[in-house]
Order: C-alpha cells, then structure tokens, then sequence
C-alpha cells in the first residue's frame, strides 16, 4: 500500500512538473517566434517582451532542471545518498530525458538572440524555437516507430502549437499598453497567420493518432484514448475562442471600439485557462498512459 501511494504521489509530481515544463517551454518559444514575425513593433513594447522571454528562459531552466532532479531521486526509490547521484545522473543523461534536455536547454538560451539587431541573432532565435521542438520527439510516445515520420510530425505539432500559445501574452499585453486600433492590426494579422497554424497543428496531430490507433475501438478503450477525447473537446473550445477574437471583436477593435478591448483579453485569459487543461492532459497522457 504504501508503495503505492509512492507511485501516485511520484505520478502527480511529475504530472504538475510536465504540465509546467510545456507551458513554459511553448510560451518561451511562442515569444521569441511572436517578436521575429512581428519586427516593427514599438520599441518600448517590444522591450517589455523581451523581459517576458527572459522570464520563461529563466523559467525553462529551471523546469529541466527539477525534471532532471525528479527523475534521479525516482531511479534511486526516493532514498538517494550523495555517492548514488552521479551513477544515476549520468544514466539518465545518456537517455531520452538527457538528450531533450540538452536540446532544449540549448534551444532556450539561443531565443534570447531575438533581443539582438542583425538577421543573424534572429536565425539563431529560430534555432533556438526549432530546438525546442524537436526535444519533444526526443521522449514520450513518438520514440516508437515510425521514429522519423513521428519526429517530424511531433516537432511540426510543436512548433505551431507554439506559435498560438506564445501570442497570448504578447497580445494581452498589447490591449493594456498600444493604441486600439494598432491592437485591432496586430490581432488581425496573427489571425491570418494562426489560421495556418491551426490548420498543420491539425494535421501533425490527426497524423501521429493515425499512427497510434491500431484499432479505434480498442483506442477509445484506453486511458490515452479517453485522455484524447478531452484533449480534443479543449481543442475544439480553444477554437471557438480564437473565433470569437478573430471574427467578431478583432473587428471592432479596429474601429476603436474599447469595450471589445476589453472582451478581447477576457477571451484571452479563457485561452489560457483552456491551453493549461489541454496541457495538464498531454503530460498526463505521456505519464499515466499509453496510445497502444
């Protein structure tokens, strides 16, 4: 019994710990790609971003490194001595968990480029971005096969994914600090953008559930099948939301209107609280479950 209580208590630790990995790594990200597509934004403005990207690098650190942690204190049973910890450390860095975290280490100290004038720092910003997103086919599910296939479309899922995520706190940030009808231009052009991205988001994930579903009845059986079905009503909510920005007050921002301002970062906020769930899923997905 008490192991396992351990095993539960290890289990929701490391679902709390990859819920705030992803959010932090995909809102990092998210910023860095939000500041390269949207170069001339205001220079005090685009100051405050980069203050918020350094937060979520600090932050991105911070989260591998307590995974890293968490995961040699769970190899040694909880009762590690200070002469086990290199043995189990340096296992684990040979592994997929290492070399994710290596690459999104990696990746999260080259968005910090994004800061510097020249198109070199920006390409190294990219790289940064594109290292993140392959660090998620480094782990979980996608290290069956077929191993490239879902490489590429977990990496693809990544980054699109991203892209949505990391614009919520820029455009909030926008509602409260630029001119309301520069918000109404810089909400419709990320909207002409995210309709794209939803668009592949859909079809890397559509892609990587065919690959998984051997059997839809039997995968509808499964945890990681019912645990999808959430994922996918979250999705279709985020949805709606993005809807609601992009066709009915991003609208009415460009006219000046400040009542649908302040709508528009209600509908925000919602987002947020949406994409969250979405993510406490998926860790929970790749924690306590399988696909087959």
């Amino acid at each position: 019994m008490a192991m396992l209580e351990g095993l539960w208590g290890w289990s929701l630790v490391a679902l709390a710990q990859k819920t705030l990995l992803y959010y932090v790594l995909l809102t990092g990200a998210g910023t860095a790609l939000f500041l390269f597509i949207f170069d001339r934004l205001e220079d005090t403005f685009r100051g405050r971003l980069r203050w918020v990207l350094l937060i979520f690098v600090v932050a991105s650190f911070l989260m591998v490194a307590a995974q890293i942690l968490l995961e040699v204190a769970y190899l040694g049973g909880w009762t590690l001595n200070m002469e086990q910890v290199p043995m189990f450390l340096g296992y684990l860095m040979d592994g997929p968990i290492g070399h994710a975290s290596v690459l999104r280490m990696a990746g999260a100290t080259l968005l910090l480029a994004i800061g510097i004038r020249g198109p070199l720092p920006k390409l190294l910003a990219l790289l940064g971005v594109f290292l993140i997103a392959v660090s998620f086919s480094q782990v979980g599910h996608t290290l069956g096969e077929p191993r490239l296939l879902l490489a590429i479309l977990i990496s693809l899922h990544v980054l699109f994914l991203s892209y949505w995520i990391g614009a919520f706190i820029p455009l909030y940030m926008s509602a409260s600090r630029l001119p309301v009808e520069e918000v109404g231009l810089l909400a419709e052009r990320f909207g002409r953008i995210a309709v794209k991205a939803v668009l592949f988001l859909a079809v890397a994930g559509g892609g990587m559930l065919y690959i998984f579903t051997q059997s839809f009845s039997q995968f509808m059986g499964t945890t990681y099948g019912q645990l999808f079905v959430a994922k996918l009503v979250a999705f279709i909510l985020l949805l709606a939301l993005a809807g609601l920005n992009k066709l009915r007050l991003t609208p009415r921002i460009k006219q000046g209107d400040q009542g649908a301002l302040d709508q528009f970062r209600y509908t925000i906020l919602m987002e947020v609280m949406v994409v969250v769930s979405m993510l406490v899923i998926t860790a929970s997905a790749t924690t306590l479950s399988s696909p087959m």
